[in-house]
């Protein structure tokens, strides 16, 4: 992709940003992410999907010394996601993959050393067949994971340093022992 065309599907993007009903559509979407952990009801996902994705989720980035993907309610995230942002080609390739992770390998039987084996398995296979992201369930997976967790309010002011940009012009400022240095990208 070239700059020209890149920038003509940034205009794209931001246009729709811009139009109500895709504003009300997300806002209402951040609702339920917010409010899900008691009452979250799958929108693509069949009932045995809604119980693997998080735990899924969760073998992909537990709990550390911050909260985990599950905590972070990235399986709500990825259900919206693949329903509003993918393909049918790709949402079924996903689908499809869930429901053999759980009848080919058992993955809700596994402790959590035998997930994080198989996933690194599977993941490995994918690299050696040279797989494009959209066709290999496990590089989606790992990247809705991360992305979903990383826009979520806790992967980003817990896991991650927030710092609101645009914020206020600060040209020299020493650094604490061990603080990381930011780096702003402003469009």
């Amino acid at each position: 992709m070239d700059r020209r065309e890149s920038l003509k599907a940034s205009a794209f993007f931001a246009g729709s940003l811009l139009m109500p009903s895709f504003l009300s559509q997300f806002f209402q979407s951040c609702n339920s992410i917010q409010q899900g952990k008691e009452t979250w009801k799958p929108l693509i996902f069949s009932a045995k999907q809604a119980i693997l994705v998080p735990e899924l989720v969760d073998t992909i980035l537990p709990a550390t010394d911050t909260p985990g993907a599950k905590e972070a309610m990235t399986h709500v995230f990825i259900d919206l996601f693949i329903k509003d942002c993918y393909p049918k080609e790709q949402r079924d390739m996903f689908l499809k993959g869930l429901d053999e992770l759980e009848a080919k390998h058992s993955f809700l039987s596994l402790d959590a050393a035998g997930r994080t084996a198989l996933l690194t398995k599977l993941e490995k296979e994918s690299i050696d067949k040279n797989e494009p992201l959209e066709k290999s369930f496990i590089k989606m997976a790992k990247k809705l994971t991360i992305l979903g967790y990383f826009t979520s309010e806790i992967g980003a002011t817990k896991a991650a340093e927030y710092i609101a940009s645009p914020g206020p012009y600060i040209g020299c400022i020493d650094l604490k022992p061990d603080q990381k240095v930011t780096a702003h990208l402003n469009l």
